[in-house]
């Protein structure tokens, strides 16, 4: 079985479950019904997996259901589940600030650009989110039937969140916490008492370590990321700083104190303190945040020399000194000498 997109059909050919991109089969927006539609065809082969495997032997199965996600079109009866018309638009849906974003996720006209397309779309893509809800609790019944739901451990979480018109902005990528900060769902009830809420950030490079933590394995093949297992244990010796790097900025991290920094390569450098300022105004220039963000940008460098990254280079740590002494040091790479020039406005 193999996935060529975001399909909203899977067919079968020759006793095996594909997508197909002949038109005749299953073209891109062709919706499927409760046979064929993507999110029920995997499901149920999840479901199909755990009546069948192999009871003596432990499991680690993984299910990618491709939605919510463009083209946002789902089958009935979801697709009328809710009304356009009752949708609520981000406070900041025409507050288009975000200069350095390309036009593939700039809202306009031809990118929901005005209210109805928007709520339209929004209405769909909550749709596609419902039928998942509803999917995952097919396959939770199907671990509880079998008596082995309070043995598994069930995780829950994306690779990514969606713009929903904040800042003026669609689709993914960027910088802001509406696409980078994602749900992490973990249901065991051996080791996390139910409704336990953690407010510290984990990134993706630990999820490895500490799901083998919590199943009790060792870990011998990953020597990255902190074991977040220690969370649920009342824990306080836990680094909440986490990190990411891309190829349209140099680097960037967000604190446990919820403050995030990116320095772009292109100088559009951002800093927002999530939780005084939901709506994520760019505070980069602003002096009372100027020392946390030259302590993470050192904590950065940090971690970028003990990974030892290809941004990682000698002459990023003359920037820290620079920038002590708020003077310019001479432009490399993606000029992170700049980054802390008080001077240096932001564009």
């Amino acid at each position: 079985m193999y996935n060529r997109g975001h399909w909203k059909s899977i067919i079968e050919l020759d006793n095996n479950l594909t997508v197909a991109s002949n038109d005749e089969l299953t073209a891109i927006n062709k919706v499927g019904d409760e046979n064929t539609y993507t999110t029920d065809v995997l499901s149920t082969a999840t479901i199909d997996f755990i009546k069948n495997r192999d009871i003596d032997k432990p499991f680690l199965y993984l299910v990618s259901i491709p939605d919510p996600h463009t083209p946002v079109n789902i089958r009935e009866p979801y697709a009328s589940m809710y009304n356009p018309d009752d949708i609520i638009l981000p406070e900041n849906f025409y507050k288009y600030n975000a200069h350095w974003a390309p036009n593939g996720t700039v809202q306009n006209d031809q990118n929901n650009g005005d209210e109805t397309a928007a709520k339209e779309w929004m209405a769909l893509y909550f749709c596609e989110v419902s039928y998942i809800d509803d999917n995952v609790g097919r396959i939770l019944e199907a671990l509880e039937n079998e008596h082995i739901l309070d043995d598994t451990i069930v995780v829950f979480t994306t690779d990514h969140g969606e713009y929903m018109g904040e800042h003026g902005l669609w689709r993914k990528g960027q910088l802001y916490p509406e696409v980078n900060h994602i749900p992490f769902f973990i249901r065991y009830p051996k080791k996390i008492n139910a409704n336990t809420k953690i407010s510290e950030y984990v990134s993706a490079v630990d999820f490895l370590i500490t799901m083998t933590s919590l199943a009790e394995i060792d870990n011998t093949s990953c020597d990255v990321g902190q074991d977040a297992s220690v969370l649920f244990q009342d824990n306080n010796h836990w680094d909440g700083t986490q990190y990411l790097t891309s190829s349209t900025f140099s680097f960037s991290a967000i604190s446990k104190e919820a403050i995030f920094v990116g320095f772009r390569q292109d100088e559009y450098n951002l800093m927002f303190d999530m939780e005084k300022d939901p709506l994520n105004n760019n505070l980069y220039n602003a002096p009372k945040y100027f020392d946390i963000k030259k302590k993470l940008y050192e904590k950065l460098l940090n971690f970028e020399t003990k990974l030892n990254t290809p941004t990682c280079v000698v002459k990023r740590y003359r920037a820290i000194k620079n920038f002590s002494s708020n003077k310019r040091a001479t432009p490399f790479c993606v000029r992170s000498s700049f980054l802390y020039d008080k001077q240096n406005s932001n564009k």
